[in-house]
């Protein structure tokens, strides 16, 4: 049996280059990224293979070692899919960060369209190693709040709304 150290160490080597390019993570030092790193799952998707469908509950972050998913527009009505650019992620490219800091339902479907190995980070583990980091735990809700932020305010503009949020509303949501 090896030591937490060397597990921990173990664990960096294999997946550093997998998590350190995500920019939540890319700002960390190593012994706080070989925590997350130990608690990552490798699961192989063959092709046509659901990841997860729209509406289930988000409790995990997926990051792409190998293959290629695609995005299933299955928040868009039918009417629209067919003409709804693809988007396809492939090596490198993670999705589904927002349920590591909250319970979410997922907006679209994933499905594997290659033989992929991905890595998946559990909220439940990503929780504990939150709970003994308060600084990166704040960073993170700060970077969840503005991505979510970022992402109705893109929306709201194409619906022609346009509105601006004060950073004292953006430190209050964080809290």
């Amino acid at each position: 049996q090896m030591s937490t150290d060397l597990q921990r160490k173990l664990a960096l080597h294999l997946f550093k280059d997998v998590v350190s390019h995500i920019s939540f993570f890319s700002e960390i030092d190593d012994l706080l990224l070989g925590e997350i790193c130990m608690s990552l799952r490798t699961k192989i998707f063959l092709p046509g293979d659901m990841i997860f469908f729209k509406g289930d509950v988000g409790k995990e972050l997926f990051i792409i070692s190998k293959g290629v998913v695609e995005v299933i527009r299955d928040d868009l009505p039918l009417s629209k899919r067919r003409d709804a650019p693809k988007i396809l992620l492939e090596n490198g490219s993670f999705f589904g960060e927002i349920a590591l800091v909250m319970e979410v339902r997922r907006t679209c479907s994933v499905q594997a369209r290659t033989v992929c190995e991905v890595n998946i980070l559990q909220q439940n583990a990503f929780d504990a190693i939150l709970l003994d980091n308060p600084h990166f735990a704040r960073r993170m809700n700060e970077l969840v709040v503005a991505r979510q932020l970022d992402s109705c305010m893109a929306r709201s503009h194409q619906k022609g709304v346009d509105f601006q949020v004060s950073q004292s509303d953006m430190d209050f949501a964080i809290l």
